[in-house]
């Protein structure tokens, strides 16, 4: 009902609105973290380039989860893992069509593996299924941000398929996943707490 670009003005402006709301939600508006996964992740990966562009310093972190980072270009995980349960290939496709309704599937806004990556500046915790057809966004768009400079973690759920995060009783590595990515929240919303930025694993859980 509302293809695109209605939801990334929707995640803007809720952005801009939590940090200048943060004292009256009683949080800390200059310490906030994006995240999202698949079409979340895509959308949590523009709003984090476009804070960058624009110099919102309140956000300090983002979140990845399987995202879709790009529309157009078939890369060899979709290929690979074209009749993968939960998201084929075939329904991927549909997704697209669906979100950009004949809007330019390169606009920076829609791929964020076809923007400025100034989001690089932004540390990011980038999280993927081996048996995903998505898996290749994330970990392109990884390797894009490193390029630039970015702090960025990098883990591979080898055994795991699309939206593994969504089934923590079904799947084994929904909680290792969301201990992470608590691990990465608390690492990049306080100062004082050190830890090694960027690093790459593979798990086979």
């Amino acid at each position: 009902e509302n293809p695109y670009p209605a939801a990334v003005f929707d995640c803007w402006s809720s952005l801009l609105w939590v940090v200048e709301h943060a004292a009256e939600l009683g949080v800390d508006g200059t310490r906030v973290v994006v995240a999202g996964d698949s079409a979340g992740g895509n959308l949590a990966a523009v709003v984090a380039d476009l804070a960058a562009q624009s110099g919102l310093s309140a956000l300090v972190g983002q979140v990845l989860v399987y995202p879709g980072t790009e529309m157009e270009e078939v890369f060899p995980s979709e290929r690979e893992h074209a009749d993968a349960p939960v998201l084929p290939s075939r329904g991927m496709r549909a997704f697209v069509r669906l979100y950009l309704d004949g809007a330019d599937p390169y606009a920076p806004t829609a791929a964020p593996l076809r923007g400025s990556l100034a989001g690089a500046t932004i540390p990011a915790l980038i999280q993927v299924a081996g048996h995903d057809p998505l898996r290749d966004n994330g970990v392109f768009y990884a390797d894009a941000l490193r390029e630039k400079g970015g702090d960025v973690t990098l883990t591979e759920y080898e055994n795991a398929v699309h939206g593994y995060l969504s089934l923590p009783g079904v799947s084994p590595p929904a909680r290792r996943a969301l201990a992470q990515t608590i691990e990465f929240v608390r690492r990049v919303t306080n100062p004082e707490i050190s830890g090694e930025p960027g690093s790459q694993a593979r798990s086979d859980a």
